[in-house]
């Protein structure tokens, strides 16, 4: 149930998409193209998070594979060069 303060659930929800809003709106227009550029440009991504980032980055190594881009979500710090795109998430 909604209280004065908002503090209810759809009080909840709505801080945390103004928060979300509020990180897109500082990006560049350009910001989501230019990094599909960069995940279809890589040879091999490595995706790398911990505990819930983790989760989220490994469902986010699924996505450029279908593109015939090598992607993998380890803990292992794989040998880094050329054409290698490294996604690091930190909470």
């Amino acid at each position: 149930m909604e209280d004065e303060r908002g503090t209810g659930l759809a009080g909840m929800a709505r801080r945390a998409l103004s928060e979300v809003g509020a990180v897109f709106a500082a990006l560049p227009p350009d910001a989501a193209e230019r990094m599909g550029d960069a995940i279809l440009a890589a040879g091999r991504i490595v995706c790398y998070g911990v505990g819930r980032e983790g989760l989220m980055v490994k469902a986010l190594a699924m996505r450029p594979v279908p593109s015939g881009v090598s992607c993998a979500a380890s803990r292992m710090i794989a040998i880094w060069g050329r054409g290698l795109l490294g996604v690091l998430v930190c909470g």
